[in-house]
């Protein structure tokens, strides 16, 4: 008899959208409370006749869909990324450490600072050169709120143009600058912010003329002379190293792609989806594999004082292929334990003030909104879920600090807030969640025992028009 306790989930990257995943040992994910279920379409109608008896009913397509819960934590090793990442990028995030295609995450140690940099707060040396702070360090790698010292640096996820060393660099809300930082790339930090894309990279091989094609051209796949589908040209790295977007069908290694004037070009490596990849998902209940394929996510993070922040994360996607079997044996499970909201900072700025206010509860919502790609081509009646739309939200609870920080006054006006929160002080096990530019859309007055308190929530806004920049989640 299967016991509801004995759950087990193993998730990976798909290399083709709904293509599944052969599962291994270091797949498994540390979860809570882990839950599968499955949404049957009924075509409900009744025939006319001379009894009111039901027939059976036409069954339509099968949607499942995942949910379970996880800690905000770190790997616990400073350069391995932590163990969340994957599922962040199944919900419509990117990482800094994926090369041409994302962003760069920069340690800037400060020279002769005048004033303070802030935590949250955008740094810039020009206007086209900028980024968000992310970390504030000390010397002896102590987190900080703010620089308080000439020896202290910065983690700074760099979001438009590039930072240089010795360059004047002043900071957005609290003016602080500096023209003598030292700005280098970083590996031992990870940081991850929204992206709106869905890329897929291949290695081609030398196009049938000399002419390299544009960026933004569609092309056919072949696959030996027949035709399997459709892509778009989105970006190219080099002449062999391009990002894709699939629009319709798929692509392999080997196939042909064939744009409007008849040139051509092979690809010549597995397809690799870098940008919103899908996830395929394993889940077994004491005996009995179901599959998620072709998935992608939407999830919310909470925590009041003394707890860590944890996720709830939710996937949807196709059915897989179910079947009974044993569950397999793990490793690499992470021991560290998640930090909590106790000695940590939570921190909100408007204008160049940034303040400590006491905090007893954050919730962080990314908002996402998945849907399922329907098609009628598939056995499942649908190629995967797509992230449509997102509208990510932040909700605290905070003593009432009266005039210190007019919430309702930063709510009329649309006055431009700031929110960043930083928990945990061992390197590799420090994590933060940072937005720059908030906007506050609803406050209301509360009570905690006896203590009057305020429940606001902060609307994560775009910094740059180019957007996908409104919230950072990272590992310090």
């Amino acid at each position: 008899m299967p016991i509801t306790r004995k759950q087990q989930l193993l998730a990976k990257l798909e290399t083709t959208e709904g293509g599944g995943a052969s599962f291994s040992s270091s797949d498994a994910v540390e979860v809570f409370d882990p839950s599968i279920s499955d949404t049957v379409d009924q075509l409900d109608r009744s025939p006319a006749g001379s009894t009111l008896s039901r027939d059976f009913t036409p069954v339509g397509r099968k949607t499942r869909e995942v949910s379970f819960t996880s800690d905000l934590k770190g790997s616990g090793t400073a350069a391995t990324a932590p163990p969340w990442g994957l599922l962040l990028e199944a919900s419509g995030y990117r990482r800094d450490d994926d090369g041409s295609r994302s962003f760069r995450l920069l340690k800037i140690e400060v020279g002769t600072v005048t004033g303070s940099y802030q935590l949250g707060e955008t740094v810039t040396q020009t206007a086209s050169n900028q980024g968000v702070i992310v970390g504030v360090f000390s010397s002896a790698g102590a987190p900080k709120q703010a620089t308080t010292a000439n020896t202290d640096h910065l983690i700074v996820v760099e979001t438009k143009g590039t930072l240089a060393s010795s360059a004047a660099t002043t900071g957005g809300s609290s003016g602080a600058t500096d023209s003598g930082l030292t700005v280098a790339a970083t590996t031992n930090h990870h940081a991850y912010m929204p992206t709106s894309e869905k890329h897929t990279n291949v290695t081609i091989g030398t196009w049938s003329s000399s002419a390299n094609p544009s960026v933004g051209e569609v092309f056919t796949v072949k696959n030996s002379g027949t035709l399997v589908g459709s892509v778009q040209l989105v970006k190219e790295h080099s002449a062999t190293d391009v990002d894709l977007v699939v629009l319709w069908g798929s692509i392999a290694n080997g196939y042909v792609l064939t744009e409007s004037g008849g040139e051509t070009a092979t690809i010549g490596s597995v397809p690799e989806m870098v940008l919103t990849p899908s996830l395929a998902i394993r889940h077994n209940l004491d005996g009995r594999n179901r599959l998620l394929l072709g998935s992608r996510g939407s999830f919310s993070m909470t925590g009041e004082v003394g707890e860590p922040l944890s996720y709830t994360w939710t996937f949807t996607g196709d059915v897989g292929t179910d079947a009974d079997a044993a569950a397999i044996s793990t490793s690499g499970l992470s021991t560290t334990r998640a930090p909590r909201l106790l000695g940590a900072i939570c921190a909100f700025g408007t204008g160049s003030s940034l303040l400590d206010i006491q905090t007893k509860s954050v919730t962080f919502d990314s908002g996402n909104t998945v849907a399922i790609n329907l098609d009628a081509n598939s056995s499942g009646g649908a190629t995967g879920a797509n992230v449509t739309d997102r509208d990510p939200s932040i909700t605290v609870t905070l003593d009432n600090t009266l005039s210190t920080m007019n919430w309702e006054s930063l709510r009329d006006n649309a006055t431009t807030v700031r929110a960043a929160f930083k928990l945990g002080s061992t390197a590799g096990n420090i994590v933060s969640l940072v937005a720059p530019v908030c906007q506050v859309t609803d406050v209301s007055i509360g009570d905690s025992d006896g203590v009057s308190t305020m429940d606001v929530t902060l609307r994560p806004r775009r910094i740059n028009e180019t957007g996908d920049d409104e919230v950072f989640i990272c590992q310090l």
